[in-house]
């Protein structure tokens, strides 16, 4: 069973068919505040207008860097297949076939503040993943460094809506959990996948 506190911060993945029909996933922050499980996205983005028009997405429990990777850089990398997505056709629901664990979450209502919107929503069910066999792995800083990259590159791609500080501020992140990453992932793969979202950044800001 996934256990969600309430008052933590968390990361997955959250799917959801697109306006045309197709699977779609990216990863996203969320929290669970008094009972409700709250994604806040910025407007102008497609994950925003999606959830705007689909009620029912699902958040994908992932520890694995690379789908952080593919679903938040699709452009930049080969992004997700067909089979890697199951799609319940009665209720309309994405699940990522590889994820641990599932969410699956019902639109309550959305809070307009002004740049970005709060979605809030019933916790349908938490579904653990049948086919995945979980084991027991110690916590990596690799890991948890790769996925601090991805988030803060995100923001890097919406840097329109941040201020200079905040800019600046996603930057240093990015380039600490960079540091950490070189000290922590001895598997050249791992550190490929660094250089990557380092070159993503590089490209957007035209370095």
């Amino acid at each position: 069973m996934a256990l969600i506190r309430e008052g933590m911060l968390y990361e997955a993945i959250i799917s959801l068919l697109d306006d045309l029909g197709k699977p779609y996933a990216t990863p996203s922050g969320f929290w669970k505040s008094s009972g409700r499980i709250l994604v806040k996205f910025y407007k102008g983005f497609k994950t925003h207008e999606l959830l705007m028009a689909v009620k029912n997405p699902v958040l994908n429990i992932v520890r694995d860097p690379l789908l952080y990777y593919r679903t938040a850089f699709k452009a930049e990398s080969s992004g997700l297949t067909p089979e890697d997505y199951v799609v319940d056709e009665v209720s309309g629901r994405v699940f990522l076939r590889n994820a641990e664990a599932y969410l699956l979450l019902d639109l309550i209502r959305t809070v307009d503040h002004g740049k970005y919107s709060l979605f809030e929503y019933d916790l349908r069910e938490i579904r653990v993943n049948p086919h995945i066999h979980l084991v027991l792995e110690p916590y990596s800083r690799c890991y948890s460094s790769l996925i601090e990259m991805i988030i803060y590159t995100t923001k890097i791609r919406a840097r329109d809506q941040l201020s200079t500080t905040e800019l600046e501020t996603a930057l240093r992140s990015i380039e600490y959990s960079y540091n950490v990453a070189v000290k922590t992932c001895m598997d050249n793969a791992y550190m490929d996948l660094a250089n990557k979202i380092r070159k993503v950044v590089e490209d957007w800001l035209g370095k």
